[in-house]
């Protein structure tokens, strides 16, 4: 039997977990469902990373599909979204080296180019402030 909250959230932060949930749909709406009008959700997810079963590895997401996600089946609007990573950092990250492997130049601004290794998006449940 399903308990329900007395009180919901103003943030929610689900990072690097949509990827091991079995039906992502079903989930957002289920975060939603807890997020007070107004409120956040603070949804970063992996693009290019390695296979990792924590039980399960279910999918990666670009920045279009996970925004699909929060707009289509969460009934949320974006108010920020960026991509992390850039080509070097990405393919170094592919290979087994971490951030602490490269310079602040090499690191750059983030999202430059197609190559990147992750997604972050914050969310707003309505009503969305401009």
């Amino acid at each position: 039997k399903e308990k329900k909250l007395k009180e919901g959230f103003d943030l929610i932060i689900a990072t690097q977990v949509f990827e091991h949930v079995l039906d992502d749909k079903k989930a957002i709406q289920s975060l939603v469902s807890t997020l007070n009008p107004g409120g956040f959700i603070l949804f970063t997810v992996p693009f290019l990373e390695r296979y990792h079963r924590a039980p399960i590895d279910m999918r990666r997401y670009t920045n279009d599909s996970a925004t699909e996600l929060l707009e289509g089946s969460g009934g949320l609007c974006i108010s920020r979204s960026q991509v992390a990573g850039n080509p070097l950092t990405t393919t170094g990250y592919l290979l087994g080296m971490g951030t602490q492997d490269f310079s602040e130049q090499e690191r750059g601004p983030e999202g430059q180019g197609s190559l990147y290794f992750g997604v972050q998006i914050l969310a707003q449940k309505p009503p969305c402030k401009p």
